[in-house]
C-alpha cells in the first residue's frame, strides 16, 4: 500500500477537510428513484433486503430455503439495458462452481495442514507446504474437477432491479445514477451435495496422497453439506494491506468503514496485482491509495477508509481491467466486492 506523495504532503489539510468534510456529515446521499415494483407498488422483496444487509447467509437462513441452497447474483451499472440483460443471462452453474471451489479449497488445505501439524516432525514440514509440490497438484486436480462438473437442478426463483441516485448533499447537481439487478436461484441441498461428492470422488485416485482426506470430506458433505452456499471468508493477503501509520492518518478524518476486495477467481493465473482507490465517483486523477502487493486466488485485501464515496480500480497481472466500481461507505460499515477472471463486482454491504 502506498499513499501518493502529493497526497501525503497536504493530507491533513486538503484530503481530510476537502474530501471527507465533517465526520458527522456524510458527503454522499443515496435515494432510490425506481424499482421493479414501483408501478404496482410492490415492496422490495425480503431476500433482496437481507442480501444487501448481511450477504448470502442471511438469505440462506430464511425458513422457505431450509432444504435448499440459495445462489444470488448481483450486477450494477449505469446502463439499464446492460444490467437487465446480465440478469437474463446470469449463470447459476458458473456461480455454483466458483463458490464450491472456494469452500472445497479452504477445506482441503485446512485438513492437510491440520493432519501435518498433528503428525509433527518431518512429515509436518512436508505436508504443510500445500502451496507447492505433490499436495498442491492433487488439490488443483480436485478443484478443477469441481469447477468443470455439470451441476443440474438449479431453479430461478425471482429477480429484482432498482435505480439509485448518489449525490452530494451540498451540490445537488452533482450526482451519479446506477442500476442494480439481483437474481435468486435455489437448488436442493441433497442434490447438490451428491453432485459435488461425485465430482470429488471421481477426481481422486486411490494412490493419491490426498485420497483419505478427500474421501472423508466427501462423506462429510453427503452427511452434513455446507452450512450455507456462501461467499466464505478468504485468507489474508501475503502483505499487510495498510501500515499502522496509514490507518492512523486516515482515521484522523473521523470514523472509518472497511472495504474488502476478494480474489475469488477460478483461474490460478488471475493475480490481482494492483488496486487503485480514488476519492469520488470516477477513476481519474491521482489515486488516494495504491496497493501493489499481489493478491492470489482465495485471498483478499481490505482497507479502512473514512466515510465517503470511493472508486476502486483493479489490475490483473499488472494490466488495467478498464473497469472500476464505486462504493459509498458509512462509518462502521463493511463492504465487499469480488474479483473474478478479470472482473470486479459491485460492493455489497456486509453489516
Amino acid at each position: 500500500m502506498k499513499i501518493r506523495n502529493q497526497v501525503l504532503t497536504v493530507f491533513s489539510v486538503v484530503v481530510i477537510i476537502g474530501l471527507f468534510g465533517c465526520a458527522s456529515k456524510p458527503k454522499v446521499n443515496v435515494v432510490e428513484l425506481e424499482n421493479k415494483g414501483t408501478v404496482f407498488r410492490i415492496p422490495t422483496p425480503d431476500w433482496v433486503l437481507r442480501y444487501e444487509e448481511q450477504g448470502i447467509s442471511r438469505v440462506q437462513g430464511m425458513s422457505q430455503f431450509r432444504d435448499m441452497y440459495v445462489i444470488v447474483g448481483k450486477e450494477s451499472g449505469v446502463n439499464r439495458q446492460f444490467v437487465l440483460a446480465w440478469a437474463d443471462h446470469f449463470s447459476a452453474q458458473q456461480r455454483i462452481g466458483e463458490i464450491v471451489r472456494i469452500n472445497i479449497a479452504n477445506q482441503l488445505e485446512g485438513r492437510v495442514q491440520g493432519e501435518a501439524q498433528s503428525a509433527g516432525g518431518a512429515s509436518s514440514s512436508g505436508a504443510s507446504g500445500t502451496g507447492s509440490g505433490t499436495y498442491q497438484q492433487e488439490i488443483n486436480g480436485v478443484l478443477n474437477a469441481i469447477v468443470n462438473a455439470s451441476y443440474s437442478g438449479a431453479q430461478r426463483e425471482a429477480d429484482w432491479w432498482q435505480l439509485l441516485r448518489r449525490y452530494d448533499p451540498d451540490q445537488k447537481d452533482v450526482f451519479a445514477d446506477e442500476y442494480n439487478a439481483w437474481v435468486l436461484y435455489t437448488i436442493p441441498k441433497s442434490l447438490l451435495n451428491t453432485q459435488i461428492a461425485s465430482a470429488m470422488e471421481t477426481a481422486i485416485s486411490r494412490d493419491s496422497v490426498l485420497y483419505d482426506i478427500t474421501i472423508q470430506l466427501v462423506r462429510d458433505i453427503l452427511l452434513n453439506g455446507f452450512n450455507y452456499l456462501g461467499e466464505g471468508e478468504l485468507s489474508s493477503a501475503n502483505a499487510p494491506t495498510q501500515t499502522q501509520q496509514e490507518i492512523q492518518a486516515l482515521s484522523a478524518a473521523g470514523p472509518t468503514a472497511n472495504i474488502i476486495v476478494r480474489n475469488s477467481s477460478n483461474d490460478t493465473g488471475s493475480i490481482m496485482s494492483r488496486v487503485n482507490i480514488y476519492a469520488g465517483f470516477e477513476a481519474r486523477g491521482i489515486p488516494l491509495l495504491v496497493y501493489d502487493n499481489p493478491v492470489l486466488g482465495n485471498q483478499q485485501a481490505s482497507w479502512n477508509l473514512p466515510e465517503g464515496t470511493y472508486t476502486v480500480e483493479v489490475f490483473m497481472n499488472n494490466q488495467s481491467l478498464g473497469r472500476a466500481t464505486t462504493v459509498g461507505v458509512t462509518a462502521g460499515g463493511s463492504y465487499a466486492a469480488d474479483f473474478s477472471s478479470g472482473y470486479i463486482s459491485s460492493f455489497t454491504k456486509r453489516g
